[in-house]
């Protein structure tokens, strides 16, 4: 199979940005210390490290339980609130919408907490 002139160049263009791309980050690494940016050579020596030990497999599956236990508790709840709100609403308008707080009047507000004379102390 005989690649054609273009998609070499496409080929060409990718591996000069990822040239670039690990260049800048090198001389970032350089520039600003390995506190704020590690080195690229120092972050796959990790992940080789990592990855053989077993050790980012392990992570990678805690952070991906822990995503799905928090979409679950947090989305099954947020799905069936609307749900119980609509069959139990604390107030409704004369056309069966939920009324907006503000429509309800200054109940607790800073207003309403005001003397006679308009005046908090």
């Amino acid at each position: 199979m005989v690649i054609e002139r273009a998609q070499w160049r496409l080929y060409l263009d990718r591996f000069v940005v990822l040239v670039i791309v690990i260049a800048l980050w090198q001389a970032c690494s350089v520039y600003f210390g390995t506190i704020w940016f590690s080195g690229p050579w120092l972050v796959f020596t990790r992940f080789a490290d990592e990855l053989a030990s077993g050790d980012l497999l392990f992570n990678a599956e805690y952070t991906l339980k822990a995503a799905l236990y928090g979409a679950l508790l947090g989305g099954i709840p947020g799905a069936l609130l609307p749900f119980a709100l609509r069959r139990h609403p604390r107030s409704l308008v004369s056309d069966g919408t939920l009324s907006p707080p503000h429509s309800r009047g200054n109940r607790g507000s800073l207003s309403s907490s005001k003397t006679e004379g308009g005046r908090l102390w």
